[in-house]
């Protein structure tokens, strides 16, 4: 191993002086550990190296080492070379630890000096944030006073904005009931004029069916007079009458369809307009619930006058009703007077043939009209009413009345629906109005809302303002909780103050008398002034709450200045610490880089080499060193020299070749002078080294010459004593590698005393047999046993044949008493557990207990022998075979007398190494354990295995490795509900034991409500048991970073809902858990993974034996008596609703 050589300047230094001298006290030091056992050398193990080997087969590896080797009687000769050789190996393996320890420890001061400096950064601007408090304080308090001028103005305009407001929403609400007192109105007059409408249209229907009768009749008439010649009394000026008359119906037939057609567009209007208002008001409706009372009594008011208009229109619809039956009596009483072969067959007809001979009619009217026409004009007419008979001139002067009559009430009819409309456009604008002061108000109330609340973050910037800052975290988390809690019931008072308005709304538009209300109105009243009083009762409230945060406020401004007080204190403090760690600081450079502390280092570790307390071998080995690093140093200081020299040679030629070259120029000169300064320092340096040589070979001559044979007699000596003192050492239990880990006492000793000692120890290993203990065969490899827990998969269970010889008796019986005062039930439980279970798989050859059921069953022949000869030829406690021959349930692996007697064989084993185990403590202090119903228990989960590892199809049959896979997913799914009932253990633990500890804590510090708080969670968890505790499930969930954009997954737990569990121990669970975040001193969060609550219900199976009370509210109603019944409630338990905070100082 080659050393790399130091340069000329690491000689000079104090901090080399000082690691070579502790080079020199570490290889003296060591070398009483040198033991030269061949002449071969080989890599040498640190004896000052007590940790355990890394590799577990480490003491193994010895023991074989010591065993391959042949005995050894005598020490084997050893030449000068070879122990020079070795010595010089053994110093360079030294030399180079050494090195890497010095470069550590140079790399820790250099971190130290770091952290140094960053804590002085620290306190500097502490120091300078301390400087600025005053200041800041200053203007905090003009800023409060400020900030107290601009709240009371505030409030004055908050006031005047409340007045404000209460008026425009008065106004607001006054407006609404108008509107809906004349959509309401509106839409009576609407219906009645659709009433009307329809009567009308009723009343010209019936009219245009007599008229077409009465055409028909004409109709008939004309033609039998044409065809016959004879008009039977009847000239052609009357049939020409007739002719005209007919022609004047069917115009007043068309003027009715067109007036019908008008006033159902009318009508769809009206509808429409309806439908919109309708919608308007139902919106208005849901928006303004409070004012129903007020429409209704609005509504009571104006019935009066909608009465009228009602009956005025009943009138007229009556009055209507009455010429319509004038008219048509008049009608047929001129039709009867005609006389007509077909006026007896039309009066027998009955409704429904006229109005279908009507609707046939309407078809040809226009042919009709055209025929009509044709056949006045080629007829004669007559032209005096002389030719016409009284009959005649008295049908045609009714008939002109009758027109005169029907174009005046056209006319009226017509006036009426200009009349209707108008109003209604009228009304449109009016509710247009309505709208737009309606919006308007909305404006103003929405921009009024925006400035209160612009004034409202304004008020809450200017109260956080009178907070100090620094180290007044608390008292400006309190003044801000206090203004909040003022805007808060500011804002309580405006919605109080709006309810009080909408209140006297109605109150103000109610009778006064009690006498005139009706019972709605009156419990109407009684609530308002109930809800007035509350409101009252309220703001007072309100107003004291208010009053009393701004005095909590001067208070808290007041304490402001022992608050800066403390700072102050603080900071001369602080400034005191910075001095004494400068001049820690100033005494550790001190102590690092003064040569004087290196010298007095030095010359104590001289003090420990004194020559009195070394032996000769110390005295050749530090003369030996001494000698190495000299020749070491002058070698390399005869290098640096000959580099120096060919340096001064180099610079001497650059020199003479700018001589040459130079032509006076200020850049030549300027080189030149840089030339012969670093020529000037060559020569020192060259000085220096010359120096340095006459000082090392004046300083140390070299070693004197070793005799071989006093060597070799010296180390004889040595030999023997130690094996004396070995003899001397009384005999102890343990092995003889758990003494060589000891250190430096064993590793002295001579390799045949070793030898020796190691083939003692074996011969004397415990071991177990069915008898008792007997001699061991075989040797203990499993290293400090009596300090390690076997594990399941130890190799070491399945070594060798089929015998009674167990190799856990033999672990259990090597242990070491130890100290288990403080362990608890569960961790004795663990260790029985972890017996039976390493006796288990060494019995039947396994490594995991998952495995058991793979085994080669117990051959035929061996059962054969055994009911021959139970006792000779029965299961051995290591290495043996289960009996599952043919069997396909576990009543019949039970049965098997194999198995019973090897059941039992087991438990004579466990009984016999808690007997024999010198650490008994670790299985509890009870004397008693039921081994025999734990091997029940795990051979019945064995037969389980064994009975479901049988095929169940073909393809299994034929395949053993998806028989594997099988019960491994149902070994897996088997161990996850495990897991999840040993977590609710775990969290039933740590619940309990944080609830003991805050006892302790919180009675010491006389808190009596804590005392009580963690009392009632004690009990409420002792109550619930393990079952009671929520599950808790494993979920991944994905988060987006804000500024990547990138989505990544975190892990997180779920915690599940139990529906069964009373919601007030979910509350007290949760206050808990906010209280572990202020009690950091007793408990502390643990883990990575954030905790989430979920709404996920838990699938578990409700508890047993809990009371009635830990169960939610109506949890049990749902159930049927059976399973009621199941849950076997019992005991009696007051759950309670208890409610506490944590102090804010938990050190307190």
């Amino acid at each position: 191993m080659s050393i790399r050589s130091p340069s000329l300047s690491s000689f000079n230094t104090p901090q080399s002086v000082h690691r070579n001298l502790i080079f020199l006290d570490v290889i003296s030091t060591m070398a009483d550990d040198i033991i030269v056992t061949s002449p071969h050398p080989r890599p040498v193990d640190d004896p000052m190296d007590t940790s355990p080997d890394p590799n577990a087969a480490g003491s193994q590896v010895e023991k074989r080492r010591c065993e391959d080797e042949p005995s050894i009687t005598q020490p084997t000769k050893v030449t000068k070379s070879d122990h020079r050789s070795f010595e010089v190996d053994y110093h360079r393996y030294k030399v180079d630890q050494l090195q890497n320890q010095l470069k550590k420890r140079d790399d820790t001061i250099v971190q130290l000096r770091n952290q140094l400096n960053k804590r002085d950064d620290r306190i500097a601007h502490k120091t300078q944030g301390l400087v600025h408090n005053g200041g800041i304080m200053r203007r905090l308090r003009h800023d409060l006073g400020i900030t107290t001028i601009q709240l009371s103005n505030a409030m004055e305009i908050i006031e005047h904005m409340k007045n404000e407001n209460t008026h425009s929403q008065d106004a607001g609400l006054r407006l609404n009931v108008k509107l809906a007192l004349e959509q309401h109105q509106l839409s009576e007059e609407v219906k009645t004029l659709n009433e009307a409408l329809e009567r009308k249209t009723a009343m010209l229907e019936e009219r245009t069916k007599e008229l077409e009768q009465k055409k028909k009749l004409l109709g008939e008439r004309r033609p039998s007079h044409l065809e016959s010649g004879d008009w039977n009394g009847m000239t052609k000026a009357q049939a020409t009458k007739a002719t005209e008359l007919t022609q004047k119906m069917i115009d007043l037939t068309e003027q009715r369809d067109d007036i019908v057609n008008e006033v159902e567009e009318i009508s769809k209007g009206w509808n429409e307009l309806l439908t919109e208002k309708k919608e308007e008001a139902l919106n208005m409706k849901i928006h303004n619930t409070a004012s129903i009372a007020a429409l209704k009594v609005a509504h009571k008011m104006e019935s009066s006058s909608l009465a009228d208009t009602i009956q005025m229109w009943k009138k007229k619809t009556a009055e209507m009703e009455r010429l319509h039956e004038k008219e048509k009596q008049d009608g047929f009483q001129a039709l009867k007077e005609v006389e007509c072969r077909n006026c007896s067959a039309l009066q027998g007809q009955s409704a429904t043939e006229v109005l279908a001979a009507l609707k046939a009619e309407r078809d040809l009217n226009t042919k009709l009209k055209a025929d009509a026409e044709v056949n006045l004009l080629t007829t004669s007419t007559p032209t005096s009413t002389e030719e016409l008979t009284p009959f005649q001139v008295e049908l045609r002067n009714k008939v002109s009345e009758r027109t005169k009559e029907l174009e005046e009430k056209n006319m009226k009819l017509v006036a009426d629906l200009q009349k209707a409309t108008e109003n209604a456009e009228t009304q449109n604008v009016e509710l247009d109005s309505l709208k737009n002061e309606m919006s308007q108000l909305d404006r103003e109330r929405k921009d009024r809302s925006t400035e209160i609340t612009n004034l409202s973050e304004q008020l809450e910037a200017s109260a956080l303002k009178k907070i100090p800052c620094g180290n007044c975290s608390e008292l400006r988390g309190q003044s801000a909780v206090e203004v909040l809690a003022a805007l808060k019931a500011e804002r309580d008072l405006n919605t109080k103050l709006k309810a009080d308005t909408e209140v006297n709304l109605l109150t103000t538009s109610t009778p006064t008398s009690t006498e005139e209300l009706t019972p709605f109105q009156v419990e109407l009243r009684n609530k308002v002034s109930e809800r007035t009083k509350e409101l009252e009762e309220k703001t007072t409230k309100l107003e004291a709450d208010i009053r009393k945060a701004k005095e909590n406020a001067q208070i808290r401004d007041k304490t402001s200045q022992a608050e800066l007080g403390s700072l102050e204190q603080e900071k001369s403090r602080l400034q005191e610490k910075d001095l004494e760690r400068s001049k820690e600081i100033n005494a550790l450079k001190d102590q690092l880089q003064t040569p004087t502390n290196d010298h007095s280092l030095c010359e104590q570790r001289y003090k420990e080499l004194d020559n009195d307390y070394m032996s000769a071998k110390d005295k050749y080995i530090k003369e030996k060193v001494s000698h190495l690093a000299t020749q070491r140093q002058y070698s390399d200081v005869k290098r640096n020299l000959d580099d120096l020299a060919v340096d001064k040679a180099r610079l001497g030629r650059q020199m003479e070749q700018l001589k040459r070259d130079s032509d006076g120029s200020q850049r030549t000169d300027q080189d030149m002078n840089n030339l012969a300064d670093e020529l000037a320092d060559i020569k020192v340096e060259l000085k220096e080294a010359h120096q340095t040589i006459q000082r090392l070979k004046g300083k140390e001559a070299a070693p004197p010459p070793i005799d071989s044979s006093e060597e070799i007699s010296r180390l004889r000596r040595e030999l023997e004593e130690a094996n004396q003192k070995l003899n001397a050492i009384p005999p102890t239990n343990d092995t003889v590698w758990q003494a060589l880990r000891r250190g430096k006492r064993i590793a002295k000793l001579g390799r045949q005393t070793v030898i020796d000692e190691v083939r003692a120890a074996e011969k004397a290993r415990p071991t177990y047999q069915l008898l008792g203990p007997v001699a061991a065969t075989t040797p203990d490899d499993s290293g400090n046993a009596g300090d390690d827990e076997l594990e399941d998969n130890d190799p070491s269970l399945n070594e060798g044949d089929e015998s009674d010889e167990s190799k856990v008796y033999c672990k259990y019986a090597q242990m070491h008493p130890q100290d288990h005062s403080g362990d608890t039930e569960n961790q004795h439980k663990n260790e029985m557990n972890s017996l039976c279970r390493q006796v288990i798989l060494e019995c039947l050859n396994g490594d995991r207990a998952m495995d058991l059921f793979l085994g080669d069953p117990v051959s035929h022949e061996r059962l054969e022998l055994f009911k021959r000869d139970p006792a000779k030829y029965g299961p051995k406690v290591h290495k043996t075979w289960l009996d599952k021959n043919g069997y396909t349930d576990t009543a019949q692996l039970r049965a098997s007398a194999w198995n019973e007697n090897l059941k039992y064989k087991l438990k004579v084993l466990l009984e016999h190494i808690v007997a024999n185990c010198p650490d008994k403590a670790r299985f509890g202090p009870s004397p008693l354990i039921y081994w025999g119903d734990m091997l029940q228990d795990r051979f019945t989960a064995l037969y389980s295995d064994v009975v479901r590892a049988l095929p169940r199809s073909k393809a299994e049959a034929n395949n053993q490795e998806l028989v594997k896979s099988r019960l491994y997913e149902d070994n897996i799914k088997r161990n996850v509900r495990n897991g999840r009932v040993g977590f609710r253990r775990a969290k039933f633990d740590a619940r309990m034991k944080i609830s003991n500890d805050m006892i302790a804590i919180s009675d010491g510090r006389e808190d009596q409500k804590a005392v009580e708080f963690w009392k009632y969670v004690s009990d409420v968890t002792e109550v619930l048991g393990m079952d009671g505790m929520s599950d808790e499930e494993k979920d991944v969930e994905e988060v987006m970073g804000t500024m990547s954009g990138v989505t990544s997954q975190n892990d997180i737990v779920k915690v599940l809902k139990l529906p069964w569990r009373h919601s007030l121990i979910n509350a007290l669970y949760k206050s808990m858990d906010e209280i572990k975040k202020y009690e950091e001193l007793v408990v502390r969060s643990t883990g990575s993974m954030r905790r989430t609550c979920v709404d996920q219900i838990s699938t578990r199976r409700t508890p047993i034996k809990l009371p009635l009370s830990v169960f939610a509210d109506g949890f049990l109603v749902n159930m049927r008596d059976y399973e009621r019944d199941k849950l076997k409630l019992s005991g009696h338990f007051v759950v309670r609703d208890f409610r506490y905070e944590a102090p804010k100082d938990s050190s307190a």
